[in-house]
């Protein structure tokens, strides 16, 4: 019996993630565009950010537009329901964040910081986080870091959610114990109300003597806290700022000391596909130049994928004698064949960061 009201206190928070949802999903309504437009629809106070849309959208043209192999309208897209089919996909991932928001589940910042170091985009040639192309990912993508990492904190809430509901919730016994226990326990007494009437021998009223006695034996019923009166005050560095002198030479050696910190070296978003020979890195580059095949193509027939191609962000010492060449394109594009570490390659340049 005790068993069986447990595992019904353990489903009713299941039940209460559900109702959420579904309330939220009840109340969404969809803002028509015009004037300040800042979201295109609402699941509660959950907004569907019309730049997330607009990205979404774009993504999904562009994917389109690659497999047909012509470019797709934004009308045509219309017609195959792709703008309403992304729309649905975005308010369903409002309706988890408004639940998530109403059942108070989110990360911490901790959480949110491991998972985006441990995103292989962000990952440099040293196999270490690359701040540099983290910052020109999100500026290429028109997100402030701000709203990306809101993303990653919304993403992994939403996880929290979906995995709470799929799997149900098991809390911990002790909890489920302490919650039966204190809706299902109950206690039998009984008592009985004495009046002066009942008593055998009238009170006395007690004279100073007894009194005091009584103060004396108890004196923390009638002792006061010890209380502090504390005058402060705070001082911070925005109220000095305009009164301290900086001193110019100072300023010019710590730049210098920091000079990596304010200045970045140009740097390429680079691809290298290594060949058996220079012979066959001449003809892959000739068959990509003739426009028989593509760089991204000749990565999948050898059964490779995107991430096993990618050295992410470098700089021109990082390609050693492959570095000139590959720096010397004016725009995105593919070059070889040039020595590597891996013998002769191509190198895809997929982006360009100038110097700063």
């Amino acid at each position: 019996m005790a068993a069986k009201a447990k595992r019904k206190i353990s489903n009713f928070f299941v039940w209460i993630i559900l109702g959420l949802l579904i309330v939220a999903l009840a109340g969404f309504g969809v803002s028509g565009f015009g004037g300040n437009v800042r979201s295109v629809a609402a699941v509660g106070e959950s907004e569907v950010d019309v730049n997330l849309y607009a990205r979404a959208l774009q993504r999904d043209i562009s994917q389109l537009t690659q497999a047909r192999g012509d470019t797709v309208t934004f009308a045509e897209a219309q017609s195959l329901g792709l703008d309403r089919a992304i729309l649905q996909g975005l308010l369903a991932q409002a309706a988890l964040d408004e639940s998530a928001r109403l059942a108070g589940l989110s990360v911490g910042d901790g959480t949110v910081s491991e998972q985006i170091l441990s995103l292989p985009n962000f990952i440099g040639a040293d196999g270490t986080f690359d701040r540099q192309a983290y910052q020109f990912a999100l500026e290429n993508s028109g997100m402030s870091v701000a709203q990306f990492e809101q993303s990653i904190r919304n993403d992994m809430a939403r996880n929290l959610l979906q995995g709470a509901v799929v799997a149900g919730v098991r809390p911990q016994p002790a909890f489920v114990d302490a919650i039966y226990s204190y809706v299902a326990e109950r206690r039998a007494f009984t008592y009985a109300v004495l009046g002066e009437a009942d008593l055998t021998e009238p009170v006395e009223t007690p004279d100073d003597t007894a009194v005091r006695a009584y103060y004396d034996a108890h004196p923390e019923e009638f002792t006061a806290p010890e209380l502090r009166r504390i005058t402060y005050a705070i001082l911070t560095p925005d109220m000095l700022i305009d009164s301290v002198e900086l001193d110019e030479d100072a300023l010019r050696v710590l730049y210098d000391e920091r000079s990596s910190q304010y200045n970045r070296p140009a740097m390429r978003m680079v691809d290298r596909l290594g060949f058996a020979d220079e012979a066959a890195a001449a003809e892959a580059k000739r068959a990509i130049d003739a426009g028989e095949t593509t760089f991204d193509a000749l990565v999948a027939e050898r059964g490779l994928t995107p991430s096993d191609v990618d050295l992410n962000t470098v700089t021109q010492a990082q390609l050693d004698g492959a570095g000139a060449e590959v720096f010397a394109l004016q725009e995105p594009g593919v070059v070889g064949p040039l020595p590597s570490s891996i013998g002769p390659a191509l190198f895809q340049v997929n982006a360009i960061l100038m110097e700063q």
